[in-house]
């Protein structure tokens, strides 16, 4: 089994790097929540004031607890939607959604697949952590995108739009577009385009919380809470 092909917290099993990207904007984006809360008292930001300033406004964070709906629209129709929950502290997560949940404590990964009953125990190489690490993630504006940032009304509220927009690589998705309340500078949403101009991706946020303090167990799987899963050991 490709444990990374079961690691989107979108509903959706894609593989390669596609999928892989679509997780590093997911967790990007909840450091650039940090970062424009952190930001919020001043009277003019641009884009760049905010992306990067946001590694260290996370780290400084106790946590986080988000819950999410990603869609998957192709020629503006909607293909497959999932909802989920996720954590974060640093470089550790823990995303649960109806197919999957996965624990990464910083060093080991546990991948649940509710469907078999299954979870899958691995220890990540740094080239697959710098796919899915906040760490190494933070760095994705600085891969060749044009920024920009402007006021949009999203869902009857005023927000932020921060721009993405980049044609030299193909691995990276060609643009995003970040929606972030104005008042709280809570997250919304993150539109995201890979090479198709027709398939885009939308992840929205819901009951957005930082400095969750959360314990050190939330990021491990617990073997005692799951008696009959069948556990794989594949380090």
């Amino acid at each position: 089994m490709n444990v990374y092909r079961k690691l989107l917290p979108f509903g959706v099993y894609v593989d390669g790097v596609k999928g892989l990207t679509l997780l590093r904007l997911f967790l990007s984006f909840l450091f650039l929540s940090v970062s424009l809360s952190v930001l919020h008292c001043q009277e003019k930001i641009t884009a760049r004031d905010v992306l990067d300033r946001t590694y260290e406004a996370f780290v400084s964070s106790d946590g986080i607890s988000t819950s999410f709906r990603t869609d998957l629209f192709v020629s503006g129709d909607l293909e497959t939607s999932t909802s989920g929950t996720m954590l974060m502290r640093g470089e550790k997560f823990f995303f649960d959604t109806e197919q999957v949940s996965c624990w990464f404590d910083g060093e080991t990964q546990w991948t649940l697949v509710k469907q078999s009953q299954e979870v899958n125990i691995t220890s990540p190489t740094l080239d697959e952590r710098k796919s899915i690490s906040p760490f190494y993630l933070i760095g994705l504006y600085k891969q060749g995108y044009k920024l920009s940032m402007g006021r949009e009304r999203l869902r009857g509220v005023e927000v932020f739009e921060v721009r993405l927009k980049q044609n030299s690589r193909d691995d990276l998705p060609k643009d995003v577009i970040l929606s972030i309340k104005t008042d709280d500078f809570t997250p919304m949403c993150i539109r995201a385009r890979m090479k198709t101009k027709t398939e885009w991706t939308r992840i929205t946020l819901y009951d957005y919380v930082i400095g969750r303090n959360l314990a050190e167990n939330a990021f491990r799987f617990e073997s005692e809470a799951y008696p009959r899963v069948e556990v794989v050991d594949l380090r």
